[in-house]
């Protein structure tokens, strides 16, 4: 059987955590002016927006990477139904890579991207013929857990950010519409630092659509989150800040009745050495934003993208591309129990002897959630006597046990 490179699963109240805070670095850094984002959320209110944007991107790792990229963007959006499009154009100044454009449609949670984009990471995938794929685009569904973003939606997410209290002061200036804010590399940090803290504590206040009743973390989740934040992340606060000292980030925001326009540099300063990215853009008010979804497509579902990252990365058994994760267990004990919404951790008593690995019937029949009529010890390869699927990750040194699915 050739090796397989597993995704790792994180906890739930994490996994909500760092998606709460990608979604607010799409809305920028949260500055403490409350006429800012009333003025933003007068933009919200608009039918939809058409923008241009320009970025150039300079990466310099000396002596061997240095690197200049330009993009040209292109945003169309309808701000009522939420429907959005935009063209990326990427190019290597440096003329060593050549990137195909890049077109994307929104609806909602649903992403289409072009089929041209697209084929050269399947091809890295090794799966492109396999796939064939003749449409023109690809859109990625959300079956499972769909959420409905909209404009109420993105103005519900302004309002939580206004209403943050970080207790730093991140120095914003008016003048007239003109917004400017400055962070030094110190101030970053710490902004991030708070950021995480203040969502871990207030996910709860997030709209419904975005995280639903059921997938809220419960009080000890968010203990546990952190709890781990802590202990794993926020101890090397001062580290981080010596080590991109000199960096920094500025914004230019002019806020016009039909018209936002906006000039951002962000410069990240390491030891080994330094990324800089520019961006100029504009976003125009539009009364009838008409945007049309493609109709040459290939549907992938969450079920499909797992089947294909299974397959890609070297399950050739045919029975292995039907394979669901249920739990995982490491050499101390410790173990992962994976249902269809929750994710359970904990320990159990393991043994290893003569290299196999054994646990007690009852733990693994509460583990597993299937009834092997047994006690004692048993040894976790005879699992697979019952529809499973055992296999010893050498390189992370965790047992997976897989549920072997009908077709």
């Amino acid at each position: 059987m050739k090796k397989v490179k597993k995704v790792k699963k994180v906890k739930k109240g994490l996994i909500i955590t760092f998606l709460i805070i990608s979604m607010l670095a799409m809305v920028g850094f949260a500055p403490a002016e409350s006429t800012y984002w009333e003025e933003m959320k007068k933009v919200y209110e608009w039918q939809g927006t058409e923008g241009d944007s320009e970025v150039d991107i300079t990466i310099n790792f000396p002596p061997d990477l240095n690197q200049n990229y330009k993009l040209n963007m292109y945003t169309k959006g309808d701000l009522q139904d939420f429907v959005s499009y935009m063209e990326i154009k990427v190019e290597d100044m440096d003329g060593e890579v050549s990137i195909p454009t890049i077109k994307l449609y929104t609806k909602s949670s649903d992403l289409y991207i072009n089929t041209e984009a697209i084929t050269p990471i399947l091809e890295l995938m090794g799966i492109a013929e396999e796939l064939n794929i003749e449409e023109e685009y690809v859109a990625l569904r959300n079956n499972t857990n769909p959420m409905d973003i909209n404009s109420n939606v993105i103005k519900e997410m302004i309002t939580f950010i206004e209403n943050m209290d970080l207790g730093i002061d991140l120095g914003m200036i008016k003048e007239g519409n003109t917004y400017t804010l400055t962070l030094d590399s110190d101030k970053v940090i710490d902004l991030l630092d708070a950021y995480i803290r203040y969502i871990i504590n207030n996910m709860d206040k997030f709209p419904e659509e975005l995280i639903q009743p059921e997938i809220r973390p419960s009080e000890q989740e968010v203990a546990e989150a952190l709890k781990m934040y802590e202990e794993n992340i926020a101890i090397y606060k001062d580290m981080a800040k010596e080590f991109i000292k000199g960096s920094y980030y500025k914004s230019n925001t002019i806020i016009d009745k039909d018209q936002v326009k906006a000039s951002t540099e962000t410069f990240i300063k390491a030891p080994m050495g330094d990324v800089k990215i520019t961006a100029i853009s504009s976003s125009t008010k539009l009364d009838n934003p008409h945007i049309k979804l493609p109709t040459s497509v290939r549907v992938f579902t969450e079920e499909d993208l797992t089947e294909l990252i299974i397959t890609s990365t070297g399950y050739d058994n045919v029975e292995m591309t039907n394979m669901k994760l249920k739990a995982t267990i490491d050499r101390d004990g410790n173990y992962t129990k994976f249902g269809e919404v929750d994710i359970e951790e904990g320990k159990l008593e393991l043994e290893v002897n003569k290299g196999r690995a054994y646990i007690t019937a009852e733990e693994a029949t509460k583990l597993l959630d299937t009834e092997l009529g047994k006690e004692g010890f048993i040894a976790i390869k005879s699992l697979e006597d019952y529809g499973l699927h055992i296999y010893w990750d050498a390189e992370n040194k965790i047992i997976d046990i897989y549920e072997i699915q009908e077709k």
